[in-house]
């Protein structure tokens, strides 16, 4: 039995710097991004609850039409969710973006 890891990473062809979740959302918005998260997973996956926790950060992807949020086998799921890729279209954030 494999164990399968995502890493995400956004690069700023630009600055050349990594953006990471603070760069794009606001201060104090972490609990909603994950209320709109949770709506959008699969419903056969539970968070474990370390998902809600302020310490845990969503890792995620930018594009065109918003964000895919990536987890890793065990990393808020049981194992058999194996990975899990979560889209959410930008509309539904917009508002906790800076």
């Amino acid at each position: 039995n494999g164990f399968e890891t995502l890493i995400p990473v956004n690069y700023d062809t630009n600055t050349h710097q990594i953006i990471g979740y603070n760069d794009i959302f606001k201060q104090g918005t972490l609990k909603d991004v994950k209320s709109i998260i949770a709506a959008e997973l699969p419903s056969e996956c539970i968070p474990y609850d370390n998902f809600y926790t302020d310490d845990y950060i969503p890792q995620f992807v930018l594009t065109e039409k918003g964000f895919i949020f990536v987890f890793s086998e065990y990393e808020i799921f049981s194992g058999a969710c194996g990975a899990v890729k979560v889209s959410v279209n930008k509309e539904k954030l917009i508002l906790y973006c800076k």
